[in-house]
């Protein structure tokens, strides 16, 4: 385990995860950590906790149709207009090649900037719109998306409102079931930024991230480390207790 995601794990609130959506489909899990390494460890889900300087994108579940390129990475940053570069640092399964381009298309009916890949400010005026029906995206069989509301959002952070940032993906081979990349980002994320994903599959089936595998940037408070890695084990199994 790494020291930084350790120490957000410990001063997440640790919850039982809720596997209502055990089939989803593209899911964020920390560096260094597979969606089912996660998952039998006991961490938190609704969303699942990050790091500030990088993440891992699976295809886990969803079928076995590879996803049409590009696939889609949305970053929803709190009190930032700078989105960063998204560097590969290790591949998994099938794939020999990834590339990362912020902005490109728009695809899929959505609608940002090809160039910066700015897609507005997700904030309460969205309504019940999730961040996937906010930018435009095609969703003719749902994919989750419905979760990925202000609502739980702004209910998980307590933040008002994220800059919104596509990236598109293109993956060589395609991006199939198993597969996996880990992203290093260029700039340090901040506290409570959203990274969700989005595809197609050649029948034009709809991948995305539900809110429960989605992945929430937490940063830790500075000169806490020392005191939290020991106790992490013990203070998860203590809240994992007390919530059955």
């Amino acid at each position: 385990m790494t020291r930084r995601f350790g120490l957000a794990l410990a001063l997440a609130f640790f919850l039982v995860p809720s596997l209502a959506d055990a089939a989803a489909l593209l899911r964020l899990t920390p560096i260094g950590w597979s969606p089912s390494a996660y998952e039998a460890a006991g961490y938190p889900l609704d969303p699942a906790l990050i790091g500030p300087d990088g993440f891992r994108l699976t295809y886990h579940g969803g079928g076995n149709d590879p996803l049409s390129d590009p696939v889609l990475l949305i970053l929803a940053i709190p009190d930032s207009t700078a989105a960063p570069t998204l560097t590969p640092t290790l591949l998994g399964g099938s794939l020999a090649g990834v590339t990362a381009n912020l902005g490109g298309g728009p695809y899929y009916g959505g609608s940002w900037n090809s160039t910066t890949g700015s897609a507005g400010f997700f904030d309460s005026s969205a309504g019940s719109q999730s961040v996937y029906q906010f930018i435009g995206l095609t969703d003719p069989n749902g994919g989750g998306a419905d979760s990925e509301s202000f609502a739980n959002w702004n209910g998980d952070t307590g933040l008002a409102g994220w800059n919104l940032f596509v990236y598109s993906l293109f993956f060589t081979p395609d991006f199939n079931r198993g597969d996996f990349v880990e992203f290093a980002t260029s700039l340090l994320l901040p506290d409570g930024t959203f990274v969700v994903g989005y595809g197609l599959n050649g029948a034009g089936g709809v991948q995305a991230t539900p809110f429960t595998f989605a992945g929430r940037v937490t940063v830790p408070e500075p000169g806490t480390l020392s005191l939290v890695i020991p106790a992490l084990g013990l203070l998860f199994v203590r809240r994992r207790k007390r919530t059955r």
